[in-house]
């Protein structure tokens, strides 16, 4: 990380001195500090969640109010270490930031636990995009905007060879319509930028089921890739409870499957789904739930309803 963090500081300074080269456009306000990372618990094996960006800007994290709060030589680390009195001891600079702040503690005793239930002993957050916006619409298409390409090439690239090989937690939300499966989760073009910069592979993941809608669709997941990690809930941006996933732990990950959309009715397949894995057929019903009927081969007249998610597609079989 020591390059990032040495990059980090050059951006700090060139901010610092309002020299930074770049303007904020329509959704980036500079008028406050750059924050690409700040350390939530120290320890010696840490968690990194690669976060969106900082959020909306506060006042202390103004040029002004670091100069008249910290003594020169002023530091990048320095300015976290300050402005961790208020994320951290709940000294709240204003209604909004404490209604923030809240949402935030919540959310961050959730990343603690998740790290500690994976094996991590503290967790640093890291931002995708370093600067303050209080809105931030149309995430993909911000980053073809030329305004921040002078900065943002170098720190893209410089924060993805730093988390080449430590542990990154990546959380994000889904449509409450839809179950969380390989491709509804993917089927986003922001998450799998992220997916990117977390040098995080979908090929031979497995997901962890956490809790379920009473229709079935599943409503809260983690995808597991080596030592990276996807969290996708339905509606908010936020973990599954730690009794969830240790409920989900005990049943264990699943082979995460990408969903053939060729498989419809009179296609031939395999049950990727325990305890009827491994069974092969052939699909005789479908309902608008994603849910097929599939006739079982060599068991003539028996039927099972089977979710699309866990079909693999196969060549013809004799029923």
């Amino acid at each position: 990380m020591k390059q990032f963090e040495k990059y980090c500081e050059e951006i700090f300074q060139q901010w610092y001195s309002n020299s930074l080269g770049v303007e904020g456009g329509q959704t980036f306000d500079l008028e406050y500090c750059p924050e690409p990372y700040f350390t939530i618990e120290e320890g010696d094996k840490p968690l990194y969640v690669l976060n969106t960006n900082p959020g909306n800007g506060q006042g202390f994290q103004k040029r002004e109010h670091i100069a008249n709060h910290l003594e020169e030589p002023i530091t990048y680390k320095k300015v976290i270490a300050y402005f961790s009195k208020y994320y951290l001891e709940n000294k709240f600079y204003s209604k909004a930031f404490k209604r923030n702040f809240i949402q935030a503690n919540s959310r961050n005793k959730r990343i603690l636990a998740f790290a500690e239930q994976f094996g991590y002993n503290g967790v640093v957050a890291v931002e995708t995009i370093p600067f303050h916006s209080k809105y931030f619409p149309n995430k993909i298409n911000i980053l073809n905007n030329t305004y921040l390409k002078p900065i943002y090439s170098k720190y893209y690239k410089t924060l993805k060879n730093a988390l080449r090989d430590k542990p990154v937690l990546i959380i994000g939300a889904i449509r409450s319509d839809v179950s969380i499966s390989a491709n509804t989760v993917f089927d986003n073009e922001w998450r799998n930028f992220q997916m990117q910069i977390a040098n995080m592979q979908i090929r031979d993941g497995r997901i962890l089921e956490a809790s379920y809608k009473d229709d079935g669709k599943v409503s809260s997941a983690i995808i597991i890739n080596a030592n990276k990690y996807l969290s996708v809930q339905m509606g908010n941006n936020n973990l599954p409870s730690a009794r969830n996933i240790a409920r989900a732990k005990e049943y264990g990950a699943k082979p995460l499957h990408i969903i053939d959309e060729n498989i419809t009715i009179g296609s031939y397949v395999k049950i990727i789904e325990i305890p009827l894995y491994g069974l092969l057929g052939r699909v005789v019903g479908e309902d608008s739930d994603g849910m097929m009927t599939v006739k079982l081969g060599r068991y003539e007249g028996i039927t099972v309803n089977i979710n699309k998610r866990n079909l693999t597609k196969i060549r013809k079989i004799e029923d």
